[in-house]
C-alpha cells in the first residue's frame, strides 16, 4: 500500500485500503476482506492510539504499525494487547 501511495499520491488512502483488503480477497476468490455477517472473521488490530481518526486511513497505507492482535476465522492467533 505504501508503494502505491508513493507512486500515485493523488489516490485516496481509503480506496487503497479497500483494494488491499476487499480487493485482495476478491482477486484470490476468498470470502473475506471485510467484516460482514456470514464471512470469516479475519482481522488484525494495530497500534494507532495516537493517530487522529481523520488521519487513520493515511496512516494505515503509509506506515508499518505494530500488529497487536490477529484473528483468523474468529480464532485469536496473536493477542498482544497487554504487552508493554
Amino acid at each position: 500500500m505504501r508503494i502505491l501511495r508513493e507512486e500515485y499520491p493523488a489516490l485516496d488512502a481509503g480506496r487503497i485500503l479497500s483494494w488491499a483488503t476487499e480487493g485482495g480477497a476478491k482477486a484470490l476468490g476468498l470470502a473475506t476482506g471485510r467484516l460482514s455477517p456470514g464471512l470469516f472473521a479475519d482481522w488484525i488490530a494495530v497500534e494507532a492510539a495516537d493517530v487522529p481518526t481523520d488521519e487513520l486511513e493515511e496512516f494505515l497505507v503509509t506506515e508499518e504499525p505494530d500488529v497487536r492482535v490477529v484473528s483468523v476465522e474468529g480464532e485469536l492467533l496473536l493477542d498482544g494487547r497487554w504487552e508493554g
